[in-house]
C-alpha cells in the first residue's frame, strides 16, 4: 500500500493517493457499486473526522483525495464531541465508555481522560488517521468480496 499526503498545519488542503483500493477491486464487478461504496465511506468519514472531501477519483488500481482539513471545527468541538466521535471508528478507553455512560469520575480521572481527548482532536484533524481508517475500512470489505477461486491468506486482526 502506499499512501501520499502532507502533514504541515499551514495549509489545509491535502492531495492523497492510495493504492489500498486495488484490492476491493479484484472482488467486484460493478464499477458503479465500488464507487458507490467508498463515497458512502468518505462521507461517514466526514462527519466523524473534522475533514471534508473536496474531491475524489476512484480508480481501477487506487484512488485520489483532495482533503480539507477544518481546524475551527475541530477547536470548538467538546469535550464530549470529541468522544462520541471517536467512539464512532474506535473502543476508547475505560474512562472514555464510563464518562460517556454518565459515571463520575474523580478528579484524577477527568485530567487522564483529558489528555486521551486531546490527543484524540489532533487524529480526528490528521490525514494519516483519515486514511489509515478508509483504508483498514476498504481492506475489511476486500474480505468480504472474494473472487470465485481466488485464494486468500489469513489476514490477522488489528488492535485500536
Amino acid at each position: 500500500m502506499h499512501v501520499a499526503s502532507s502533514v504541515v498545519k499551514a495549509p489545509h488542503l491535502h492531495h492523497c493517493l492510495s493504492t489500498e483500493v486495488y484490492r476491493l477491486f479484484q472482488g467486484q464487478e460493478e464499477y458503479q457499486q465500488r464507487c458507490d461504496w467508498i463515497e458512502r465511506q468518505l462521507a461517514a468519514m466526514a462527519e466523524i473526522f473534522c475533514i471534508d472531501v473536496a474531491t475524489y477519483a476512484v480508480e481501477d488500481k487506487h484512488y485520489r483525495l483532495t482533503l480539507y482539513v477544518s481546524w475551527a471545527r475541530a477547536e470548538i468541538m467538546t469535550m464530549t464531541e470529541v468522544i462520541r466521535h471517536w467512539h464512532c471508528i474506535f473502543d476508547g478507553t475505560a474512562l472514555s465508555l464510563a464518562y460517556e455512560e454518565g459515571h463520575g469520575l474523580k478528579f484524577a480521572e477527568i485530567e487522564t481522560l483529558h489528555a486521551s481527548v486531546e490527543l484524540w482532536r489532533r487524529r480526528l484533524i490528521d490525514v494519516s488517521w483519515f486514511m489509515r481508517v478508509l483504508n483498514e475500512a476498504i481492506d475489511q470489505q476486500s474480505l468480504l468480496v472474494v473472487p470465485e477461486g481466488f485464494v486468500r491468506t489469513a489476514v490477522a486482526p488489528r488492535h485500536h
